[in-house]
């Protein structure tokens, strides 16, 4: 049986290392040596409430606490759907700013569908400025500690012959040791609406350049897969991918399980990642401080 480690905001500040590895790792040492990153997305929902009431309330205080004892560099990583229900001015400063807003000098954005309810997304590159990257295109790329991170707009064209895969291909020409990949709509998903098969020629571009680990949201839970391929078949020179849609907004439950679905979690809280040389380490922490899945990722030769 899986073991679940309580912790408490403090005991945070100390370590999350006591927690089985359910992907083969010992978990992760918030501080200390590596690159720490805090992500989620699907996060500020305060409809007519005020934000304190809000899930992205109590999922702010898991990211503040980690960010108390992480080295200076430590980033936040956004996953889509920053601010409901239509990714407007107003909602980023009503429900986001006073939630995840605190950490904004330390974030690097994605974009969300709820985020392009308002044309052309303009409250979200109004927002984030160059945390969302150069221009509106909604694409980026960062290089730290051996990894070359990829964020990637899953609301435009992701097809194969599109300005995004093409500069997806460009930069996957000179990528470093390490490769992270996230966006918006999960390509494989054991919710009810399904996979997303618009992102498969996407994932196949991230198998061929041997990426290690793919981060999405959109559904309001969090689950993590084994290995696969672009059309979902197992695949262990295939990225571990995580579906992290659980930063604040209203739950959602699971259909039918995946091929491939190893946990699956219904409940609000981070991912907690240590990107290292060679490696990844990570643990997924719930609003209440309990530590449900860790494990440890061994990057790939490019």
């Amino acid at each position: 049986m899986k073991k679940h480690v309580r912790l408490t905001l403090a005991a945070m500040a100390v370590a999350l290392g006591s927690c089985g590895g359910g992907g083969g790792g010992s978990g992760i040492t918030v501080g200390g040596s590596g690159w720490n990153l805090v992500a989620a997305g699907d996060i500020a929902q305060c409809g007519s409430g005020p934000a304190s009431a809000s899930g992205a309330w109590q999922t702010a205080n898991l990211v503040a606490a980690a960010l108390t004892v992480a080295a200076s560099d430590a980033a936040v990583l956004t996953l889509g759907d920053n601010a409901y229900e239509d990714g407007s001015s107003a909602e980023f400063t009503a429900c986001y700013e006073p939630t995840w807003g605190r950490f904004k000098s330390r974030t690097l954005a994605t974009p969300g569908n709820h985020d392009y309810q308002t044309a052309a997304a303009t409250g979200y590159f109004g927002y984030f400025g160059s945390a969302a990257g150069a221009g509106a295109s909604g694409y980026w790329r960062t290089d730290r500690n051996g990894w070359t991170i990829i964020s990637l707009n899953s609301n435009i064209d992701t097809s194969a012959a599109s300005a995004q895969a093409t500069w997806l291909s460009g930069e996957l020409a000179t990528t470093q040791p390490c490769l992270m990949a996230v966006w918006h709509h999960p390509r494989f998903t054991s919710a009810a609406r399904g996979d997303n098969l618009f992102m498969q020629d996407i994932w196949s571009l991230l198998r061929t350049a041997r990426a290690d680990v793919v981060l999405q949201a959109h559904e309001h839970h969090y689950e993590r897969f084994s290995p696969m391929d672009a059309t979902g078949a197992p695949d262990p020179d295939g990225p571990a991918s995580f579906v992290v849609g659980t930063g604040g907004a209203a739950l959602s439950d699971f259909s039918t399980v995946h091929t491939g679905s190893v946990v699956r979690v219904r409940s609000h809280g981070v991912l907690l990642m240590k990107l290292a040389a060679g490696r990844a380490d990570w643990a997924f922490v719930n609003e209440a401080g309990t530590v449900l899945d860790s494990g440890a990722v061994t990057c790939r030769s490019k």
